[in-house]
Parts: C-alpha cells; structure tokens; sequence
C-alpha cells in the first residue's frame, strides 16, 4: 500500500510536541510559531517568516518539515548559531530575490 511509513517499527518523522511544552515553549519564547512556505522548485525546502528576524527561517529538508504542507502553521525551534549554514553573498541575494 502507499502508507508511506516505511518498514514496519520504523518511524519516518519525529512525533509532534506534547501541547503543554509548546504552551511552554512559545511562553518562554524558546519556540516560535508561524506559516510555513514550500519551495515551489524544491520540495525539500520550506521556509517561515519570523517577525524582528531580517531573513526567513530555513527548514531544509523533508524530515525538518516533518509532515508540513503549504500554509500550515508550525511551532518550530531556531538552532544555535554554530548550526546555522554559511551563505556567500550571491546566494543570499538569490535568497531575497535580488538576483545576481
């Protein structure tokens, strides 16, 4: 069948958040919430705008999305920095739609 759950016992994604550590989380502004938008030329990618944040949060890849469709609200986690991928100039401006 297309369960798309993979082999038997194995998880594809992580489970959701219990709602209370969200309620926590979102309080204590460890987490963060917004609607998220798919890449149209790359599934894998989606991004969220984060108001005070200059830039989209990036969710790069499908098991970081994990379940999302376009337009879903999501309460998502920002890494440390140390985590965050380096991004040349040209890129970035790509990014932003400025071209280059």
């Amino acid at each position: 069948g297309g369960g798309g759950g993979g082999g038997r016992g194995r998880r594809r994604f992580d489970e959701f958040w219990p709602r209370g550590d969200v309620d926590a989380g979102l309080e204590l502004g460890e987490l963060h919430l917004g609607k998220i938008r798919v890449n149209p030329h790359r599934r894998a990618e989606a991004y969220v705008s984060l108001e005070g944040l200059p830039h989209d949060v990036k969710l790069d890849g499908f098991d970081a999305q994990n379940r999302t469709i376009e337009g879903d609200e999501v309460v998502f986690a920002i890494d440390a920095v140390e985590f965050w991928p380096l991004l040349d100039d040209k890129n970035e401006r790509n990014q932003r739609g400025e071209g280059g």
